[in-house]
Protein backbone atom coordinates (compact mmCIF):
# COMPACT_ATOMS: atom_id res chain seq x y z
CA UNK A 1 0.00 0.00 0.00
CA UNK A 2 2.80 2.69 0.80
CA UNK A 3 4.35 2.02 -2.87
CA UNK A 4 1.07 2.46 -4.29
CA UNK A 5 0.25 5.92 -2.37
CA UNK A 6 3.71 6.81 -3.12
CA UNK A 7 3.14 5.95 -6.96
CA UNK A 8 -0.13 7.86 -6.94
CA UNK A 9 1.31 11.41 -4.95
CA UNK A 10 3.96 11.51 -8.15
CA UNK A 11 1.19 10.44 -10.66
CA UNK A 12 -0.96 13.00 -9.58
CA UNK A 13 1.14 15.85 -11.00
CA UNK A 14 2.49 14.24 -13.36
CA UNK A 15 -0.55 13.76 -15.08
CA UNK A 16 -1.75 17.63 -14.58
CA UNK A 17 1.59 18.05 -16.65
CA UNK A 18 0.68 15.42 -18.89
CA UNK A 19 -2.47 17.61 -19.53
CA UNK A 20 -1.19 20.99 -19.55
CA UNK A 21 1.41 19.59 -22.13
CA UNK A 22 -1.56 18.40 -24.16
CA UNK A 23 -3.46 21.99 -24.11
CA UNK A 24 -0.37 23.72 -25.16
CA UNK A 25 -0.76 21.49 -28.33
CA UNK A 26 -4.49 21.34 -29.83
CA UNK A 27 -6.61 22.41 -27.51
CA UNK A 28 -8.86 25.22 -27.99
CA UNK A 29 -9.59 26.13 -24.12
CA UNK A 30 -8.16 25.50 -20.89
CA UNK A 31 -5.31 26.35 -18.76
CA UNK A 32 -2.44 25.33 -21.37
CA UNK A 33 -3.97 27.19 -23.69
CA UNK A 34 -4.75 30.32 -21.79
CA UNK A 35 -0.93 30.67 -21.16
CA UNK A 36 0.23 30.10 -24.77
CA UNK A 37 -2.45 32.62 -25.59
CA UNK A 38 -1.10 34.81 -23.04
CA UNK A 39 2.28 34.41 -24.11
CA UNK A 40 1.40 35.31 -27.64
CA UNK A 41 0.27 38.10 -27.09
CA UNK A 42 2.65 39.59 -24.46
CA UNK A 43 0.27 39.38 -21.71
CA UNK A 44 2.83 38.29 -18.67
CA UNK A 45 -0.03 39.11 -15.81
CA UNK A 46 -2.47 36.80 -17.74
CA UNK A 47 0.02 33.87 -18.06
CA UNK A 48 1.09 34.22 -14.65
CA UNK A 49 -2.31 33.92 -12.98
CA UNK A 50 -2.40 31.13 -15.44
CA UNK A 51 0.55 29.51 -14.28
CA UNK A 52 -0.25 30.31 -10.31
CA UNK A 53 -3.91 28.27 -10.43
CA UNK A 54 -1.88 25.38 -12.11
CA UNK A 55 0.49 25.36 -9.06
CA UNK A 56 -2.66 25.32 -7.01
CA UNK A 57 -4.04 22.63 -8.69
CA UNK A 58 -1.02 20.18 -8.98
CA UNK A 59 -0.78 21.25 -4.49
CA UNK A 60 -4.23 19.90 -4.12
CA UNK A 61 -3.77 16.94 -6.01
CA UNK A 62 -0.53 16.36 -4.05
CA UNK A 63 -2.22 17.00 -1.03
CA UNK A 64 -4.97 14.67 -1.40
CA UNK A 65 -2.61 11.70 -1.56
CA UNK A 66 -1.68 11.98 2.34
CA UNK A 67 -5.39 12.46 3.11
CA UNK A 68 -6.28 9.29 1.28
CA UNK A 69 -3.35 7.62 3.01
CA UNK A 70 -4.43 8.96 6.55
CA UNK A 71 -8.09 7.30 5.63
CA UNK A 72 -6.66 4.16 4.40
CA UNK A 73 -4.83 3.71 7.51
CA UNK A 74 -7.33 4.32 9.89
CA UNK A 75 -9.75 1.60 7.62
CA UNK A 76 -7.07 -0.75 7.57
CA UNK A 77 -6.93 -0.57 11.24
CA UNK A 78 -2.92 0.87 11.56
CA UNK A 79 -1.81 3.43 13.17
CA UNK A 80 -2.01 6.62 11.39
Amino acid sequence: MPQLLAGLKIAATVALLGIVIGEFVTAQQGLGYVVMFGASLGETALVLAAITLLCGIGLMLHGAVPAAELAFARWYGEFA
